[in-house]
This record gives structure tokens, C-alpha cells and sequence, in this order.
């Protein structure tokens, strides 16, 4: 059973005990992400992400790594639009010697100027690459168009602009004020005792600072845009947002079985009629996100360009459909069980239960329990899909990248 211990600075750690692995899996998670930032900073804390990795106070940036590649260890991190996160895993008898590489480099960075210039040059390429990626760009300008010139609606990785104006103060003043005890989350999963795993924490993380961050507390006031991006590209690729729910809704359970049959795999419904069934598109697909106080549900098509409006009428028709509610009970349990045997395997590694772990206790403070998520999707029943597609299918922005088409994309999207 997973829980959750406080410790005196305000920390908290999120624990499962695993005996029957030989693995444990260690997290950072941060409360912080893009959508904690302004126009002016956009992309600091993913650029954070990144330069923690470059030297501490006792380490080069090759000395990390080379450090965790000898316990044959793995590490990595990754930031969102709403958390950041930093993380190892590795066999169980270097449990401790990898945490110490972690909280070094999370709590006793350095920032050392050349390192940081380098950097630049390289997260630059990384907004390069999404511009350069139809598929990212596409969804990403779906985002902003839902979201319009609210942080949610900006992207992660930032401007180039500001990435290179990043400083060092700057950096460490971002730091100062989010990387605070009760605004982080330590999870740990595998083979380590509830007493080894408190241990570890207090000793590697107790001298984190006291002190919070309140959330984003912005009202969104989605927009319901069309964003595009015009490239001779030999695809077509579009994104349809609507309004989603927030992280712990009580439609959770039924959105994600919602998801799983409209295009959550080759079994989908738009995966069967506007790929198999009509040829139209080669990928065609749907996911939620979801946020503290609010979400999205996307819809992507990637389409040769000549059948781009066929493409829109069939997905728009197998939605319509939905909308109807005429799902049988064949296909329902059908959802349900592929559902509960993704959440299943998924959670069969220690890395993918700390994660899971991190982010349920950093955004709802309360622990992940997998029993109770497959308890959940179980009971999902037909009323409870209908009252998340009453929910869903509303208003929706739009996102667009490809050759200029020969008609009003957002017109024909939003035309019943």
C-alpha cells in the first residue's frame, strides 16, 4: 500500500513498498511548470530542467552521469505545463548512492555560466525540432487556440527569445521561490522499506527549505480559436480541442473509457471507420489532458491533404454519433477491458508507479491506488459515458499545420 508521510519542513514523500522487485525508482516532483511563468519568462522552468544537469557543487555534468551509468542506474527528467520533475531508478543495493546524485544535483546546482550558454544552443534546437514536427506543432497550436494568451495556452519549451536571455540570477531567483518543501513531492517506489525510504528522504532532502507556492490561481476563459501554421508539408495535420475535466474528477473513470473507444487505439471507433473502414488518414487518434482546475480532450487526424475535408466530415460523424450515446454494451466492455489491462501493465515497472504516485500526491494529495482505479473503471456504466459526452462535445478550438487548403477549416469543424 502506497503512503504519504510529511515530513517536518513541509515535504512530503510518497511510498510504496514493493518486496517482490529488485528495482526502486526515486522522484522529484515539482509544482511548478509553464504554466507558472509570464510572457517574459516562458520556458524557464523547462530550461531549469535541463541546467540542473550541468554541475553541482561537487560534480561536473560528466560526472553525473558517469556516476549513475556505474551503478548501471538510469536518469532523467521532464517538465509539463503544470509540474517538473526529476527521477532515477535503479537496482535496489544502490538505492542510496543514486538518491545522493539526485538531490545533489536538484538542491546543490551550480549554474556555471559556460554550461548555461551551451545549454541555450541546446534547447533552442529542441524549439527548432517542434516547429520542424507537424504532429507537435499542430497540437501545440491547438493548445493556444483553446486556451488563447493564457499560460496554459503557451508553450513549454518557450520562446527562442527568451531562452536566450535567460541569466544565472534570473535562474536561481525562479528556483528560490518554487522550489520550495511543501510545493514538492518525493516519490519512491521498488524494493525499500517504509524506514530505508523515510531515511533516505530526511537524509538527501531534509535541508530543503520550508515554505509554499500557491497554485496558478488565473481564471480561464477559453477562447475556442483556430491557430495554424502554413507549410508545404506532404501532410495535413489538424488538432480539434474541446473542454475536458481537471485532475480527480468524478468522471475520471468514464472519460478515459470515453477516450479509450472514440481513439485510443485500433480497436477505436474513428481508428476503424476513417483509417480502416474510408483509407482517409494513416493517423487519427484522441487524449484527455488534465490540469488542477480544468482540461481538454484532443482530437488528431494526420491526412494527405486532398482528403483533408473528407477526413473532417468522417470524424466529425463518428462524434456525432457518440453524441447519440448508441454505444452497445459489446463495445463499452470492450473499452473497459483494454483500459484496465493498459493500467495494469503500465504499472508493472517501479518507475511508472512513482510517477503515478508523484502526481497524485502533488496535485490531490492523496495516494494512487491501483486497485481502486480498476474498481472504478469497472463500474463504468453506460449513463456515466453519456454524462462525459454531454460534457465533452461543446464548443472547440482548432489546430492546424499544412499546405493552405481550399476551404474554412474552422467553419467546417464547428458547422453541424
Amino acid at each position: 500500500m502506497e503512503k504519504i508521510i510529511t515530513l517536518s519542513n513541509g515535504l512530503r514523500l510518497a511510498h510504496m513498498y514493493l518486496p517482490n522487485r529488485r528495482s526502486v525508482s526515486v522522484g522529484v516532483f515539482v509544482r511548478t511548470g509553464s504554466r507558472n511563468e509570464t510572457i517574459e519568462n516562458n520556458g524557464i522552468s523547462h530550461f531549469i530542467e535541463h541546467v540542473c544537469f550541468k554541475g553541482t557543487q561537487k560534480r561536473t555534468s560528466m560526472g553525473i552521469v558517469e556516476e549513475i551509468a556505474e551503478y548501471g542506474a538510469g536518469i532523467n527528467a521532464f517538465t509539463s505545463k503544470e509540474m517538473t520533475a526529476y527521477y532515477v531508478t535503479c537496482v535496489d543495493i544502490y538505492a542510496d548512492k543514486v538518491t545522493e546524485v539526485l538531490a545533489d544535483l536538484f538542491i546543490n546546482h551550480t549554474f556555471p555560466e559556460e554550461e548555461i550558454e551551451k545549454e541555450k544552443g541546446v534547447v533552442l534546437e529542441e524549439i527548432s525540432m517542434v516547429q520542424d514536427d507537424p504532429e507537435d506543432l499542430c497540437q501545440e497550436l491547438c493548445a493556444s487556440a483553446l486556451f488563447g494568451n493564457q499560460p496554459l495556452g503557451r508553450t513549454i519549451l518557450g520562446t527562442a527569445e527568451n531562452v536566450k536571455g535567460f541569466t544565472v540570477p534570473q535562474l536561481h531567483d525562479y528556483v528560490a521561490s518554487r522550489y520550495v518543501a511543501e510545493n514538492i513531492v518525493i516519490s519512491i517506489a521498488g524494493n525499500i522499506s517504509e524506514e530505508d525510504a523515510l531515511a533516505l528522504t530526511n537524509k538527501y532532502f531534509g535541508s530543503i527549505k520550508s515554505g509554499r507556492c500557491d497554485p496558478a490561481s488565473q481564471k480561464l476563459e477559453n477562447s475556442y480559436g483556430f491557430s495554424y501554421a502554413i507549410k508545404d508539408n506532404a501532410q495535413s495535420n489538424l488538432c480539434i480541442a474541446f473542454d475536458g475535466f481537471p485532475y480527480g474528477s468524478k468522471h475520471e473513470a468514464a472519460l478515459s473509457v470515453v477516450n479509450t473507444v472514440l481513439g485510443g487505439g485500433m480497436c477505436s471507433l474513428l481508428f476503424q471507420r476513417v483509417r480502416e473502414q474510408l483509407g482517409l488518414a494513416y493517423s487519427v487518434y484522441t487524449y484527455p489532458s488534465a490540469y488542477y482546475d480544468s482540461g481538454a480532450f484532443y482530437v488528431y487526424l494526420g491526412t494527405n491533404p486532398k482528403t483533408l475535408k473528407q477526413s473532417i466530415v468522417a470524424t466529425k460523424e463518428v462524434i456525432a454519433k457518440l453524441k447519440t450515446k448508441d454505444i452497445s454494451e459489446d463495445i463499452l466492455r470492450r473499452g473497459r477491458q483494454q483500459l484496465i489491462g493498459g493500467y495494469v501493465l503500465g504499472q508493472e515497472s517501479t518507475e511508472a508507479l512513482m510517477r503515478a504516485m508523484g502526481k497524485s500526491v502533488l496535485f490531490l494529495d492523496k495516494t494512487f491506488d491501483i486497485n481502486e482505479k480498476l474498481k472504478a473503471v469497472e463500474k463504468v456504466t453506460k449513463d456515466d459515458v453519456s454524462q462525459v459526452i454531454d460534457g465533452l462535445f461543446g464548443k472547440c478550438a482548432v489546430g492546424y499545420v499544412g499546405v493552405e487548403p481550399d476551404f474554412n477549416i474552422k467553419d467546417l469543424v464547428d458547422h453541424e
